[in-house]
């Protein structure tokens, strides 16, 4: 799997992008609806064309890139990401509101697991679409 290498690290400015990104997607009162990234990859995959909830000049492009990045996590993966930048609670409840076990029994070790897998991920994609840019 591409990014799941032992030892390796996100970069400090992809870290940032994603918290500016989490910063973004709390203060936003839209914060329901889907993302114009996912809502292009949802059309792809259905054959319909893409429509926006979001208008791309509100959202910064290092936002729209980690957007588009996160969109293409697979679905648990992408769970596990929005539930650590988006919600503000302990890991146990983390784990818990990804599915990863019970209240009584959160499987923290595979929350953290499936996180390093997230980020890494997210940060190929997004270390990628920069490349792309330039």
């Amino acid at each position: 799997m591409p990014g799941a290498e032992p030892g390796r690290d996100v970069p400090a400015y992809v870290e940032a992008s994603f918290g500016a990104w989490a910063r973004w997607a709390r203060d936003r009162p839209i914060g329901k609806l889907p993302s114009p990234a996912w809502l292009m990859m949802q059309s792809k995959r259905l054959g319909l064309p893409a429509r926006s909830t979001v208008p791309e000049a509100e959202m910064p492009p290092n936002v729209m890139a980690v957007d588009t990045c996160v969109a293409h996590l697979e679905p648990e993966l992408e769970r596990v990401f929005k539930v650590y930048y988006l919600k503000h609670a302990p890991a146990e409840v983390k784990a818990v509101l990804c599915r990863l076990g019970t209240r009584r029994h959160p499987n923290v070790r595979k929350f953290y697991r499936l996180l390093r897998r997230a980020r890494l991920n997210a940060a190929d994609e997004f270390q990628r679409i920069e490349q792309n840019l330039d």
